[in-house]
């Protein structure tokens, strides 16, 4: 490819916005065939394709390039949506950790209207299976207290934590 200084403000972003998605489409490509490479135990004496590609390769990601590509193997439209430069790589790996093929039109729709943090959020309280806005709702802050305690006053407490947590579960 040959590198042009000085082309016009619209050429010059569209030319930025193609050379950082070769990344993208290159890390697709990637996961998508260290996959085939460990389904097929091409990678011997090596136990998997990831160890193959940190070995051989110095590929650190691989492990994760293999789970998204699996993924996405059962999420086909947001697969091609990726592939067409709907979805941006960062938001695909966020959707296809909680996306399932009933959910997927959703999450897809989600990516391409919301931003980032937005669809952040909305990850953070699904689970697998769930549309955006269904899962935990609220997130819940997390604290953290210090107490001095007695040696009775540890025992009480303890025993409260255990039956409060027992409680939690039987909600689950």
């Amino acid at each position: 490819t040959k590198l042009v200084a000085g082309l016009p403000e619209e050429e010059l972003k569209a030319k930025i916005d193609f050379h950082l998605r070769q990344g993208e489409v290159a890390d697709r490509a990637v996961g998508f065939y260290l996959l085939d490479m460990d389904e097929r135990r091409a990678c011997k004496p090596y136990r998997s394709a990831a160890d193959w590609a940190r070995k051989v390769k110095g590929c650190d990601r691989a492990s994760g390039l293999i789970l998204l590509a699996r993924r996405l193997r059962k999420l086909p439209l947001i697969d091609a949506a990726h592939r067409r430069g709907e979805v941006d790589a960062t938001k695909v790996r966020e959707i296809a950790r909680v996306a399932t093929a009933e959910t997927e039109e959703a999450w897809l729709d989600l990516a391409k209207t919301g931003t980032s943090r937005q669809l952040e959020e909305a990850v953070a309280r699904a689970r697998p299976g769930d549309r955006p806005g269904e899962g935990l709702k609220s997130r819940r802050s997390m604290y953290i207290e210090q107490v001095k305690l007695t040696g009775e006053e540890k025992a009480f407490w303890q025993g409260a934590v255990r039956t409060k947590l027992a409680q939690m579960e039987q909600l689950d």
